[in-house]
C-alpha cells in the first residue's frame, strides 16, 4: 500500500460509503470530494462534506498512516490549518490540529475491494517493461486516443521546458540555444555530450562570421573538435589546419579546445561518425540565416527535408577520416537525418517559442509536422507495436515514448488513461 494509491481510490471513490464513518464515529457525507492538488499543501482542495449533519468546506489530506501527519510536520505549517478531512489507511493516533480540535479522520483500510487492490501490487510489481502489456486489448479505442493525446502534449510542453532552461543558461539568446540544441543532436546518442562540448567551443556567433567559406567552417569545427592534432595525411586537412590555426588565433580558441579522445567510434556504423556528422552540420552551415529564419516559419515536411539535404563537402563523400577512404560512398544528410532534427531540435524549438510568447502557433503545428513524419523505429516503439498499438507516424512513437519513460518505467499506472482503466475494471 502507498499513498499513490489511496489518492486514486480517494479521487474514483473505490470504497465501500455505506455507514461511512470517522473513526471517532462521526457520520460522513462526501458531497464534493474536492480536485487534486498538484502544488504545496493538502492533496485535495475545495472539498465539501457533511459530517454528524454539518456542512464543511476545506481540503482533504491522505496519508498512508495517521501518525505521518506528524511525519511531515504539517502541525507546523498553516496550509493544512484547513484540512477537513484526514483520509488514511491506518490510524495509528490521532491528529490534533494547532488549537487542539480533533481532525476528522476515515480509515479506509477494510472499506476497498480486495480485488482493486491485488490488481493494483501486479502493476507495480511486475517485472514487465510494460506492467499493462496483457490488458491492452481490452483497453476502449477512445481511451487509447484520449491517452495519447494528452501524453504527447505533455510531452511537448516538458520539451519545451527544456528548450527554455537552456535559454536561461544562455541569457535569452534565442540563436544560440538553437545552435546548441541542433549540434547536440548531430552526435546522436553516443556522442551527444561530445557535440554539446562542440557548441560551446564554436558559438553560432563565430559561425556566423564564416558562413561564407566552407573551408574556414569545417576548420573551426574540426579544429576545435580536436581532430587536426595529428600531423596532416592529405592536402584537404593540411589547408584544414593552417585555416584553423590563423582563426584559433585570431578568436583565442585554443583554451576551448576539445581532446578527440571524447570522440566514440567503435559500434557506430561509418555515416554516424562523429567525423561524418561534423561535416554534415558544416553543410547546414553554409545558410546559417535560413537555418534561423525556417524556425519561425511554419513549412511542409517535404520542406523542410529539402532544406536539411544540403550536400556534405565531397571529400566526406568518400572519406570517414582522414585520410581513410571508404568503400562504397557515404550519403549526403538522409531523411532519416532530417526527421531526427525535427522530432528532437525544430519541433521543442517551436514549443519553446510558443511557450516564450514568440509565436502563436500551439501543439496544432507540431502535431500536423508529427502526424507527416514516420513512426520511430526503436526498442519501445516496436514493443508497442507488437501488442497491437499503432505506430505509423512520428506523433504516435512520440506518445509512446513519453508514455513508456514518463509513466510505465516509473509504475505510474494510476496517472494514466490505460492503467485506471485497467485497474478499474
Amino acid at each position: 500500500m502507498n499513498e499513490f494509491f489511496l489518492h486514486f481510490i480517494w479521487r474514483y471513490q473505490f470504497f465501500d460509503k455505506k455507514l461511512l464513518k470517522t473513526t471517532n464515529e462521526e457520520t460522513i457525507q462526501i458531497i464534493q470530494l474536492g480536485y487534486p492538488n498538484t502544488d504545496q499543501g493538502p492533496d485535495f482542495s475545495q472539498a465539501c462534506l457533511l459530517i454528524n449533519g454539518m456542512k464543511w468546506y476545506g481540503n482533504i489530506e491522505i496519508h498512508l498512516k495517521a501518525s505521518d501527519w506528524y511525519l511531515h510536520k504539517h502541525q507546523q505549517n498553516k496550509n493544512y490549518d484547513s484540512v477537513i478531512l484526514h483520509v488514511v489507511w491506518e490510524n495509528d493516533r490521532p491528529v490534533i490540529r494547532e488549537d487542539n480540535s480533533l481532525i476528522p479522520t476515515l480509515e479506509l483500510k477494510g472499506k476497498v475491494d480486495v480485488t482493486l487492490v491485488d490488481k493494483y501490487r501486479m502493476f507495480i510489481n511486475s517485472g514487465l517493461q510494460l506492467p499493462c502489456q496483457y490488458y491492452l486489448k481490452e483497453v476502449p479505442g477512445i481511451q487509447m486516443v484520449d491517452m495519447v493525446n494528452r501524453i504527447l502534449v505533455d510531452r511537448l510542453e516538458r520539451k519545451g521546458k527544456e528548450v527554455l532552461k537552456l535559454l536561461e543558461i544562455n541569457e535569452k539568446d534565442w540563436q544560440e540555444t538553437f545552435w546548441q540544441l541542433l549540434v547536440r543532436n548531430f552526435g546522436l546518442k553516443i556522442n551527444n555530450e561530445a557535440f554539446e562540448q562542440l557548441s560551446r567551443a564554436v558559438s553560432f556567433k563565430l559561425v556566423l562570421k564564416h558562413a561564407d567559406n566552407r573551408m574556414q567552417l569545417e576548420a573551426l569545427l574540426f579544429g576545435q573538435a580536436g581532430f587536426l592534432e595529428k600531423p596532416p595525411v592529405d592536402s584537404y586537412s593540411e589547408n584544414l589546419l593552417k585555416e584553423y590555426t590563423f582563426l584559433a588565433h585570431k578568436y583565442a580558441l585554443e583554451n576551448k579546445k576539445m581532446s578527440n579522445h571524447l570522440w566514440k567510434f567503435l559500434r557506430t556504423r561509418p555515416y554516424n561518425f562523429p567525423t561524418i556528422r561534423i561535416a554534415q552540420l558544416a553543410a547546414l552551415l553554409t545558410i546559417p540565416e535560413k537555418l534561423m529564419n525556417i524556425i519561425y516559419e511554419k513549412r511542409t515536411l517535404n520542406e523542410y527535408v529539402d532544406f536539411f539535404q544540403t550536400k556534405v563537402n565531397p571529400y566526406w563523400k568518400e572519406h570517414y577520416n582522414f585520410g581513410e577512404k571508404m568503400k562504397g560512398g557515404i550519403p549526403d544528410i538522409s531523411e532519416t537525418t532530417v526527421y531526427n532534427i525535427l522530432i528532437n531540435v525544430v519541433i521543442p524549438f517551436k514549443m519553446a517559442l510558443y511557450m516564450g510568447g514568440l509565436s502563436g502557433h500551439f501543439p496544432e503545428e507540431q502535431m500536423e509536422l508529427l502526424e507527416q513524419l514516420p513512426a520511430e523505429i526503436n526498442k519501445v516503439t516496436k514493443n508497442f507495436k507488437n501488442l497491437g498499438v499503432k505506430m505509423k507516424t512520428g506523433f504516435d512513437s512520440q506518445a509512446a515514448i513519453e508514455l513508456y519513460t514518463q509513466y510505465c518505467l516509473k509504475r505510474k499506472c494510476l496517472y494514466c488513461n490505460i492503467g485506471t482503466y485497467i485497474v478499474r475494471h
